[in-house]
């Protein structure tokens, strides 16, 4: 669909961050950014979705004697660089893009190990004859970084569309016609746009709507009025119409705290002397960072890594270029070990 209200807020759906209590499914999705290919649960967000945790990485790796560490605390000043640069997948993606090659997404994707995933677009013969040249110009972005703990895999895009029915087409198409109906009629009748989900297939029928919790209940039935006059006009079958109330100023502080982690995981998972297998937060009832490492508790070690690795992460907190994020936020910092152990 190439409405353009649509495809803007379509667009948005690569900032939804992941509930760490659904890391089992996103070991099978991965990460993806760039071009997001469509989801058969047809999630349109305008915010960030409220999550206690957000798992920005997930668990690998194996047994190890860790080093003393000394070398990463005399490397502080790098996280410095973090300001100055877009994260990995989007960097690789706008370069590949710019030099003219057909790419569909990139991503990392972490199903055993740290996989950073190019997907090609064209033909097969075109694939065969870039592929190379593509992983060449990836590896060299990773070392530009000092990145050496991702692998690179480039694949043919495959076309996920082939794989849906038609029954499930027609309800995608549905979908997408109710969402910018709606979009526009929030437009018109001047209401603030929330976050919106809409469950279309045979289990369920219902939209769902994330409001402030400064919402007036006469606020949530107009809101209510506006959608079902809209399914109405489009002749579809009534929708069960569900709100959710969020607190405003934690959402606030969630976005702050997602960004604050966003910058922070790929320089800590894509160098190995860090030994980080992934990244997560939450902001209830206060601000935690957790980092995932593939250190077990029983290495001799593991206490004294531990603790430097806060001291790298908290040094990061403190500078000067974090303030306008943390804004005076006291915050608790968890190492954890492979095998979910606290090791600071």
């Amino acid at each position: 669909m190439n409405d353009p209200l649509f495809n803007e807020v379509k667009n948005k759906l690569d900032r939804i961050p992941i509930p760490e209590k659904k890391l089992d499914q996103a070991i099978s999705d991965g990460i993806k950014k760039g071009k997001l290919k469509k989801q058969k649960h047809f999630r349109i967000a305008f915010y960030y979705s409220t999550a206690a945790v957000v798992a920005l990485g997930l668990f690998f790796g194996s047994a190890f004697v860790s080093p003393t560490m000394a070398a990463v605390i005399s490397k502080l000043p790098f996280m410095s660089n973090v300001f100055k640069q877009k994260d990995i997948t989007s960097e690789i993606f706008d370069t590949l893009k710019h030099k003219g090659f057909k790419i569909e997404s990139a991503g990392i994707n972490y199903q055993g190990k740290k996989e950073l995933s190019v997907d090609v677009g064209g033909s097969e013969a075109y694939y065969n004859d870039v592929k190379a040249d593509i992983k060449e110009m990836v590896m060299n972005i990773l070392h530009s970084r000092n990145y050496d703990d991702f692998s690179v895999k480039v694949s043919q895009y495959k076309n996920f569309d082939s794989d849906i029915s038609e029954s499930d087409k027609r309800k995608e198409q549905q979908t997408e016609k109710l969402l910018t109906a709606m979009m526009q009629a929030f437009q018109k009748h001047h209401i603030s746009q929330q976050t919106i989900g809409v469950m279309n297939n045979k289990y369920e029928r219902s939209i769902n709507f994330e409001v402030p919790n400064t919402a007036s209940p006469y606020e949530i039935s107009e809101l209510k009025k506006v959608v079902n006059d809209v399914v109405e006009n489009l002749n579809m079958k009534r929708f069960d119409i569900k709100i959710d109330k969020y607190d405003v100023a934690k959402r606030e502080q969630d976005y702050r705290w997602g960004d604050i982690i966003s910058m922070m995981t790929d320089e800590l998972v894509g160098k190995k002397v860090y030994k980080t297998t992934g990244m997560a937060y939450t902001v209830h009832p206060s601000p935690e960072v957790i980092v995932k490492t593939s250190v077990k508790s029983t290495d001799p070690e593991a206490k004294s890594f531990g603790q430097q690795l806060e001291k790298v992460v908290d040094h990061f907190l403190k500078s000067n270029d974090m303030k306008t994020k943390i804004k005076g936020d006291h915050y608790k910092i968890i190492i954890r070990s492979k095998d979910k152990k606290q090791l600071n």
